[in-house]
């Protein structure tokens, strides 16, 4: 007797949004320090030539985007003037933003993109040296600018509102934000649904992919994109419906941390019980006026935020560090769960820390290590035939019946099928008991959508 349970609901999933454009954010309006005296030295050291100011603004963070100057040697190449740039938040370390050096009789303009950003709204004292080669040169300095604007959240794209029907909806999204294409400065995004982050992130002229799973609840949702400056842009935006059975986990919802419990009893199945499954865990956090760090073991950071799975601590499979205090850090934890009880903790190191967090458990669910997502109670001598399709992507999907599930020096296995596309694999219990079965499977971005048990 033939029987299917087919797992992925294809015809009930829905794609909410699917946008390619590209929506840079509002430029801001860039403001300048400028000090055109000229200064010159014969010293082989750094002397200090220029002193400028930028004070907040309303409570606004100063951004220093851009360095820029003219110099010149009086003796020329090979001979150099160099130059530094350094800046000291009031109350902070002085830093280096900027080295260069240039070699010319005549003055020639430098300048370069920089992204500092003080990790809290206060007065930034830039200061500018020079020195010379030190064989008989003068180095000389004039026409001095700081570019800056002051750092804001706004709407980069508004994608409308979307209408979630159940609690416990799965959502896929995926986009890309970018800061490299449109000037290149440090910059923040943050993708907002209702009044809950999903995901975050800051770029330093760079340009990052993010995809993910969450749970969200009934409801309606403005679906927004912001970023912190006219420096970040989003495309290629994603947003969809998948329906799996027994999906489980904590809806995106703002949390202070602490445990989360979760109760994965061993689910009878077709032919058996779950019996392990793919958790994705996904944080979106800022920290008011400051950085905001989720840390991995061994490490000792700002305003930490850390994982752990009944009590043993864990490493982020993925983080973008706020470390320049933008407003905007995310993380991801993804790996392979029993279907048992356990407490999931998250803790923050500061309570100012604003924290969204979802989980999500399914053992459909295709991770980036191998999981064995079902027991079987099946008489010897049956069939089981499992289907491996894409879902986020088209990986290559590995299923293996095993001998083994450690084995010293290697590996051991009865039955194996690996492939992209559309997986089917089966294998009859002729010899191996079922109950002993161990049926292990791997190949993020894909998924189970059906699997048939032909009883004997």
């Amino acid at each position: 007797m033939l029987l299917t349970e087919t797992v992925r609901r294809v015809k009930d999933e829905r794609e909410l949004i699917n946008d390619p454009a590209q929506y840079p954010s509002s430029a801001p309006s860039d403001q300048y320090l400028y000090n055109a005296t000229e200064y010159s030295t014969s010293s082989t050291s750094w002397v200090l030539i220029d002193t400028l100011t930028l004070n907040p603004s309303g409570g606004l963070k100063p951004v220093i985007r851009k360095l820029q100057a003219d110099l010149r040697n009086n003796l020329g190449s090979p001979q150099k003037t160099w130059l530094r740039v350094t800046a000291q938040p009031t109350g902070g370390s002085e830093v280096d933003l900027w080295i260069t050096t240039y070699a010319s009789t005549s003055y020639g303009t430098v300048s370069t993109i920089v992204g500092y950003v003080p990790s809290s709204a206060v007065t930034v004292t830039v200061r500018f040296y020079i020195h010379g080669s030190g064989a008989g040169d003068t180095a000389y300095c004039k026409n001095r600018y700081v570019y800056y604007y002051y750092q804001q959240w706004q709407t980069t794209k508004n994608y409308g509102t979307i209408n979630i029907e159940s609690d416990k909806t799965l959502l896929f999204y995926k986009f890309t934000a970018s800061s490299a294409q449109l000037g290149g400065a440090v910059g923040g995004f943050r993708l907002k649904l209702g009044s809950l982050y999903a995901a975050a992130g800051v770029l330093n002229n760079e340009t990052k992919t993010l995809s993910g799973f969450i749970l969200l609840n009934a409801g309606q949702y403005s679906v927004v994109f912001e970023a912190d400056s006219g420096y970040v842009s989003v495309k290629d935006f994603v947003l969809g419906i998948y329906v799996f059975t027994y999906t489980q986990g904590l809806s995106l919802a703002q949390t202070s941390g602490g445990d989360i419990a979760l109760n994965l009893s061993a689910h009878k199945i077709l032919g058996g019980y779950v019996n392990e499954g793919y958790m994705e865990i996904r944080c979106a956090a800022y920290t008011p006026n400051d950085r905001t760090n989720f840390q991995n073991p061994g490490e000792s950071l700002t305003n930490p935020i850390t994982l752990r799975i009944d009590t043993i601590e864990k490493p982020w499979s993925e983080r973008i560090n706020d470390t320049y205090g933008i407003e905007a850090a995310y993380a991801a934890y993804k790996g392979a769960l029993e279907a048992e009880q356990h407490t999931i903790t998250i803790t923050r190191g500061n309570s100012n820390t604003v924290l969204y967090v979802s989980i999500i458990f399914s053992p459909w669910i295709l991770g980036p290590a191998e999981t064995a997502p079902f027991s079987l109670n099946i008489p010897p001598g049956s069939t089981i035939y499992v289907v491996l399709t894409p879902l986020t992507s088209n990986p290559t999907k590995t299923i293996k019946l095993k001998a083994a599930r450690f084995l010293v020096g290697g590996e051991d296995y009865i039955s194996q099928a690996s492939g992209t596309g559309v997986l089917i694999w089966n294998y009859t219990f002729e010899y191996v008991d079922p109950a002993e079965a161990l049926i292990t499977i791997v190949g993020e971005g894909g998924c189970i959508q059906l699997y048939a048990v032909d009883i004997r």
